[in-house]
């Protein structure tokens, strides 16, 4: 086999391994940093109903589906928050290019292209004195 046929099979290789997963799968990060604030400060932020600890706080939070976040103090009110996922333009192009439908398709069912919307999530909560006042 010559020098050239050798390049030829290597460059077919690497590129039929690209085409078996996606781009996102391949490069994306696994997890977005999210910074949670508070009015009051302290108050518990729990995502998906497990304690994560309280504000102000950075987490590192899996970026495929929705999170949903409760913040909770005594004396205020709960207030809850869904950070939403989107597909960032970059990763849906990324894997039609260079392999085609293939990435997309393993990208879209493996949600590795998904990324949460907000980076910073500030909640006001409401004293429950104020609440029952209003009423």
């Amino acid at each position: 086999m010559g020098k050239i046929s050798k390049v030829i099979v290597i460059c077919i290789s690497v590129v039929s391994c690209f085409a078996l997963i996606g781009c996102a799968t391949i490069f994306k990060e696994k997890t977005a940093g999210i910074s949670f604030t508070s009015e009051p400060e302290g108050a518990t932020v729990s995502i998906d109903n497990i304690p994560m600890g309280k504000t102000p706080i950075r987490l590192e939070l899996i970026d495929k589906e929705p999170a949903r976040v409760l913040f909770h103090k005594d004396g205020y009110e709960d207030k809850g928050h869904i950070i939403p996922t989107y597909v960032p333009l970059k990763w849906a192009l990324g894997s039609i290019f260079p392999v085609g439908w293939i990435g997309v398709i393993v990208d879209a069912c493996t949600g590795n292209w998904r990324a949460l919307k907000e980076k910073e999530v500030h909640i006001k909560l409401d004293s429950i004195e104020t609440t029952t006042k209003n009423k």
